[in-house]
């Protein structure tokens, strides 16, 4: 990612097979989920937005 000039300290990077239904890849523009322990009433809450590479390869 430093090759292309992506680097920046609090990026992450998910890889893995995108699910394919209508021929072509679609993006949400974020996520976000809680876990929740009732026993506890402690949460674990993230978010995160997605950014498509410019130069991102095109399969």
């Amino acid at each position: 990612m430093e090759d292309r000039g992506y680097y920046c300290e609090d990026m992450m990077i998910f890889c893995g097979t995108l699910p394919i239904v209508t021929g072509e890849f679609i993006y949400g523009d974020g996520f976000s989920a809680e876990l929740y322990d009732r026993l506890t009433d402690r949460k674990i809450e993230l978010d995160y937005k997605v950014h498509i590479l410019a130069d991102a390869e095109v399969v």
